[in-house]
């Protein structure tokens, strides 16, 4: 049987629908062109795969600081063992205080064991779909972004499917905004262990050392990065070093403000 009909066992009207014709986004007000970055983590509030769900959003704008883009992920294992990562791609805009996420492109890619390079298996077009999130009322506070309320006459119905969920903020290693952060999804018997985020082959180097925080973000030592093979980082226990991971738990490394809040 295909990998594919395998996969799709594991999902429950996950592409349902995800089609639309007309032209994209044409009923999209103006919206603000400020800079939105940042990291977010949410409980996956649908059975997308058999088993260990993760689900990551990821916030980051243009060169031109023009534009605001968005990656909305979920991670899981199918029944064969498999990797899966769902992939929702497009655009972010602030309204006031509600950010809006405009879907242009979904992917699901797919590996057999943590060693591979991840490939495409599958796109669909679902620029239909919206998400909605309301804001918190102190603009520069880091909080929880709760799903707005949808409204059956407008986008956000067609993602009703997916479940209700919020987005909390990625913990951060100390006050400055993290230049990564992570999900650590996996733990071998012998303390090392796997993370995966968002461009971590692009923004990490073999030997960094990573802080570790536990699922509930309490300090949890340090990583040090063995292999990256895409999103997914191969870590250890640094030598003579204090390391605790848990599944579940975030992997982060820090830097210096050099961007405004998501809502600043």
């Amino acid at each position: 049987m295909p990998r594919s009909v395998l996969f799709s066992l594991c999902l429950i009207g996950g592409s349902l629908g995800c089609s639309a014709g007309g032209p994209p986004f044409r009923d999209a007000p103006p919206g603000k062109a400020s800079a939105l970055e940042g990291a977010y983590y949410f409980q996956v509030p649908h059975a997308l795969h058999c088993k260990v769900r993760f689900g990551e959003v990821f916030l980051e704008r243009s060169l031109d600081g023009r534009r605001n883009y968005f990656y909305l992920r979920v991670f899981g294992i199918s029944r064969t063992g498999s990797l899966r990562i769902r992939s929702y791609q497009g655009r972010a805009r602030r309204l006031g205080d509600i950010l809006e996420l405009r879907t242009r492109r979904c992917y699901i890619f797919g590996k057999r064991d943590w060693m591979e390079k991840t490939a495409p298996l599958e796109r669909w077009a679902c620029d239909h779909l919206i998400f909605r999130f309301q804001g918190p009322d102190n603009p520069k506070k880091r909080t929880v972004l709760r799903q707005a309320p949808w409204k059956p006459r407008d986008r956000t119905r067609f993602t009703r499917w997916f479940g209700r969920f919020d987005l909390h903020p990625m913990p951060r290693p100390g006050q400055a905004p993290a230049h990564f952060a992570g999900r650590i999804v996996h733990v071998y018997p012998d303390g090392k262990f796997i993370i995966w985020g968002k461009f971590a082959d692009r923004k990490l180097k073999d030997g960094l050392r990573l802080k570790l925080l536990s699922p509930a973000g309490k300090h949890a030592g340090e990583g040090l990065v063995r292999k990256r093979v895409g999103d997914f980082i191969f870590a250890s226990p640094p030598a003579g070093g204090f390391s605790r991971a848990t599944r579940g738990g975030f992997a982060t490394l820090a830097r210096r403000p050099t961007a405004p809040g998501i809502f600043d």
